[in-house]
């Protein structure tokens, strides 16, 4: 993965008060950020967007393939200890 970092996902430690839940400080890489901002979709209002219906450049098209990606998906299962295939989060 070019802009996510799983390294850091796997060894950021789990937090459980008030639930369970992971702080990953740098998970987007520095590196990353310009292209990302570069290409940020232009939303000029509130409310939410699939990015289907925006228009947004390459960088972020790329950050939203790996956030949807397999390899993100296990590494999530991985820190939260779940299977996706009996908990029909797929």
């Amino acid at each position: 993965m070019r802009m996510l970092d799983i390294a850091r996902l796997d060894a950021a430690p789990l937090g459980n008060d008030p639930c369970v839940y992971v702080h990953v400080p740098g998970f987007v890489r520095a590196e990353a950020l310009t292209e990302i901002n570069r290409d940020y979709p232009d939303i000029r209002e509130r409310g939410n967007f699939p990015p289907e219906d925006l228009t947004y450049g390459p960088a972020f098209g790329e950050l939203l393939a790996e956030l949807s990606s397999e390899e993100l998906k296990a590494a999530f299962e991985r820190k939260f200890g779940i299977d996706r295939k009996s908990t029909r989060l797929n």
